[in-house]
């Protein structure tokens, strides 16, 4: 039997020709004892070959060894058997080479595990490929950290699996970066977790495409502080939407900026409640 001090012996080369028959039968202390320039010379086809409990013992510094190409072609079953410690020791530039399929089949754990710049370095089909309830697991920082344009492609089941406590983390940023076919999709309680600065932070375009259900079940303290621009964005069916404790809510320079259309459609019932 080749002791793991031979295997380690061997040149880049000689490594590089083993058939995949070898490789298989190496152990996983001999895979282990390969150096960093080893573990770089293995093509495609001998990595796919190593055996996921093999894959898993790979140090740090393997791991980091391992070229785009390499990481290009891991099969979903080692990607998804990457130690969570491994897979956040992927570079940058390996991590975007991750196929999607990879991407998919990560687990909770290692979605858990990734860390701010390796999210932020994610393309938005990686992104869309993580599993909605793994999307859920992560955590808020984790969350408010993603870029407005990565949060602006999620898909509406990847925005309807959000937490309130992840919609609660948003920054004011990536909150303006929702279309309006994401926002549409936020439940109502979600939405009535949304903090002052959030509410603020809505674009007129987002607000003009608010469900009707969204408006009526928005707090009283946030439809306060809608700005007179917002207020002016709402549909007549969203104001025709507000509830009586809204329209209460509503200070002079909201009442002062409403269209006649919107004046037009206020109930008799609102009307009463109008604050003057």
């Amino acid at each position: 039997m080749i002791e793991t001090g031979d295997i380690s012996a061997l040149t880049t080369s000689q490594l590089s020709k083993l058939s995949t028959d070898q490789l298989v039968a190496l152990t996983t202390a001999q895979v282990r004892s390969l150096t960093t320039g080893q573990v770089a010379s293995l093509t495609s086809d001998q990595l796919n070959k190593i055996a996921t409990n093999d894959l898993q013992a790979l140090s740090s510094s393997q791991i980091r060894a391992l070229t785009t190409n390499q990481i290009s072609k891991l099969a979903t079953a080692q990607a998804a058997a990457l130690a969570t410690a491994n897979l956040a020791a992927l570079t940058t530039a390996q991590l975007v080479t991750l196929s999607t399929d990879a991407i998919k089949a990560l687990g909770s754990d290692q979605v858990k595990g990734l860390t701010s710049s390796a999210l932020n370095a994610l393309t938005s089909a990686q992104l869309i490929a993580i599993e909605t309830a793994d999307l859920a697991l992560m955590s808020t920082d984790q969350i408010s950290k993603l870029s407005s344009a990565q949060i602006s492609k999620l898909s509406t089941d990847q925005l309807v699996a959000l937490t309130t406590a992840q919609v609660r983390s948003l920054t004011t940023g990536q909150v303006a970066s929702l279309t309006s076919d994401q926002l549409n999709k936020i439940a109502t309680d979600d939405l009535q977790a949304l903090s002052s600065a959030q509410v603020r932070a809505l674009t007129s375009n987002q607000i003009s495409n608010l469900a009707t259900a969204q408006v009526a079940a928005m707090e009283t303290a946030d439809i306060a502080e809608l700005s007179s621009l917002q207020v002016t964005q709402l549909s007549t069916d969203a104001i025709k939407a507000l509830t009586t404790d809204q329209i209460k809510a509503l200070n002079s320079a909201q009442l002062n900026a409403l269209t006649s259309a919107q004046v037009a459609s206020l109930t008799t019932s609102q009307i009463g409640a109008l604050p003057f």
